[in-house]
Formats: C-alpha cells, structure tokens, sequence
C-alpha cells in the first residue's frame, strides 16, 4: 500500500515539475515530458480496463514433498488478449493448514500478447503439513506502473510436505486381543480373522497355504482362497487429537505429532496389521475416520491427516470421536495428543491404550491397561523408542 502511494506521489509530482519547468522556461522537452507523464498512464489504464479480464491465472506443481526440500510450484498467468502486459501482480496466500503459518507475497510478472509466463514460486518448510496456496487477487498495471485494474481470484493449489519417517517399535500393541468371542465383523473391510470368511477368490501366487478353502477347491477344481474378516471389536484404533488441551500452537509440535503417526502407521501396517485411523477437525467440530489395509492407504490419507490445525476447544477429539461414531468399537487405542482427557483414561478400564502426548515432559508412565509416552516437540524419535520397550 506504501508503494502504491508512493508512486501515485511520484507521478503527480513529475507532473506538475514537469508543468512548472514549461510555464516558467517556456521549454517544448518540459511540455513534452508533462504531457506524456500525464496522458500515458491514463491512455495505459484504458487499455487494461478493456482487456484485463483475459489474463488468466492457474498453478501446477508436485502434490508432495519432503520436509526441507525447495520445492516448484508455477505460477502460470496466461495472457488471452493482443496487447502485451509488462506488469501482472498476484496476491499469494502460502499456508500451512497443520501449523497455521502463513506467508503472503505479491510476484510480478511480464506476459506477451497472447502467451503464457511459468513463474516458479519456491516452497520450502522445515516442518510437516498440508501446504496450500492461494492466488486471491489478480493486478495487471498499465506501463509506467502508475494505474492498475484488480479482479479477486480464487485459484488454489495443495501440496503435502511429508513428516519423515521414523523407525517405531511396538509389542504388546500389536498382539492379539483377548477379546475372542467375536461376533461383529465388518461387511466393508476385510481383516486377519480367518474364523469368518469375508470373501473368496481364485489363488494367487504368494498366497498363504492356510488361506485355502481346501473343501471348495476340490469341488470345482481349482484352488479358492479365503479372505478374512475384521472384528469390530477385536481392532486397533490410532487416534490424533488436534485439540491443544492448554498447550502453545508451536509449528514443531504438530510436526511431531505427525511423525508419531506415519511411523505407527507405517509399523502397524508392514506387520500385516489393519486398523483404523481417526482424528478430529476442531475447526469444523466433527472427526474423520478411515480404514487403513496397505501402505498406500496411508499415504492416500496423510494429506488429509494433515489438512486441519491444531487449536484449543470446548471438546476433545476423543470425545468428539463417541458423540458422532458411539461408543469405542476397538480393543486397543494408539492416543496421540498433547494433553491426556479424562476419557482416555476411563477407555483404558476395558482396554489396552498407548498414549503419546506431546507436552514437553520426557516420562514414561504404565498403569494398567493405560501406558504413557511424554515427549518433547519435535522430538518423535525418542517417543517411538520409548514405545519400543513398553
């Protein structure tokens, strides 16, 4: 906005010199220089009102990236008219939707008649998130720069900057449940429990021997394999709870936070473990929950993991979790928090919980069914050890 002022100050004053230099020396170069000063930006802005609306404004880019890298994202303003525009500016919006952290910036770029400028905007985050950018406003100045013409824009591009992921060890997490008189099981999903046959299908190399429908397959000849079920109440639950219990919003928490959950994730699932993961959008008081079979699960959700901000609220994500879905339908919960609710704690009387809460103490407590992981932000790494030897 300075700058704005500054040059329409600039304009009137070489004006108006200019303009005094001819009434009092009588000079043609002063007259000339006057009118000129005068008319061409005036003349420019009619050009820009009438063509303007022809310059178009997209991005393209990579999807993800790992944290620290320097990242491309283009900017690509599109000129459909037949006069040249030597000035284009673009309002940016750079934010981190896990973190909050927003950077603005207004790039320039010069596009000829009919043609298209690739600007490349550098993206670089040294923590994790769902970065997303946001061309909000379009300005195209006449030549001298003194008049523009503004149009709102609303051009959105995201990417994720991946966590890194950490080695993470986990024993009694991962074992079977003793709940064993199963009698729910997911008509959606399969699971690991062959005692309920979810679905069949021809063999396929790699396949287990004990997988094998060995009556059915004498009967129509070929070997048929069956596809197990998953219990209801006989799973594991990861759940990242965005609400702050009272914590500052520091960008390396959620960094941490973050990492905690792609490397139990990424654990869970490399031993042949599906589960689910769950986490709550305070902003929009409500929580997601998806079903998690394959690695490519997981990086299929990330993004969304990461797309909403940690924030204080009324109501915990766990409590959120029971209001919309009932009850706890999991034999065992993996927590990750910065604050440890009540009803974590009252979860634990009728199973096993892992809590890791980042709330910068380094303790490991067990009581129970109830193990707490404290750890610092930005310090993942020494929360997924401490999980090893629980």
């Amino acid at each position: 906005m300075l700058r704005r002022v500054l040059t329409y100050i600039g304009w009137a004053a070489l004006v108006i010199i200019t303009a005094v230099a001819f009434f009092m020396t009588g000079s043609v170069l002063a007259m000339c220089v006057s009118l000129v000063a005068l008319v061409a930006p005036i003349a420019g802005l009619a050009l820009v009102w009438a063509n303007a609306g022809k310059v178009k404004v997209s991005l393209e880019g990579k999807t993800s990236a790992p944290k620290g890298s320097d990242v491309a994202v283009y900017l690509c303003v599109t000129n459909e008219s037949g006069i040249p525009m030597p000035n284009v500016q673009v309002s940016m919006e750079v934010t981190n939707l896990l973190t909050s952290q927003v950077n603005r910036s207004v790039p320039k770029v010069s596009v000829a008649r009919h043609s298209k400028t690739k600007l490349p905007l550098h993206i670089s985050s040294e923590v994790c998130g769902r970065i997303e950018l946001h061309a909000t406003k379009i300005s195209v100045f006449e030549p001298l720069g003194v008049f523009s013409k503004s149009s709102p824009c609303d051009e959105v591009r995201r990417l994720s900057i991946m966590p890194n992921l950490q080695d993470a060890y986990l024993r009694n997490v991962m074992s079977a449940s003793p709940l064993s008189d199963t009698t729910t099981f997911s008509p959606y999903f399969k699971g690991q429990d062959l005692s309920e046959v979810f679905s069949l299908r021809d063999y396929e190399p790699g396949d287990e021997l004990r997988r094998i429908h060995w009556k059915l397959s004498e009967k129509v000849g070929d070997l048929i394999v069956r596809e197990p079920s998953l219990p209801l109440d006989n799973s594991i639950l990861v759940f990242w709870d965005k609400t702050l219990y009272g914590m500052d919003n520091n960008p390396l928490r959620a960094d941490a936070m973050a990492e905690v959950a792609l490397a139990l994730c990424v654990r869970l699932v490399r031993s042949g473990i599906s589960f689910n993961v769950a986490y709550n959008n305070a902003v929009e008081s409500r929580c997601i929950n998806e079903f998690i079979a394959d690695e490519n699960d997981i990086y299929e959700m990330i993004g969304h993991l990461m797309s909403s901000p940690m924030v204080d609220g009324q109501e915990g994500g766990l409590d959120l979790y029971v209001d919309m879905f009932g009850a706890l339908r999991c034999s065992r919960l993996i927590y990750i928090s910065a604050g440890l609710p009540p009803v974590v704690r009252d979860a634990s009387a009728n199973m096993a919980v892992m809590a890791f809460v980042c709330d910068d103490d380094d303790s490991v407590e067990a009581d129970g069914n109830l193990v707490q992981i404290h750890f610092h932000s930005g310090n993942a790494e020494a929360a997924l050890a401490s999980a090893g030897v629980m």
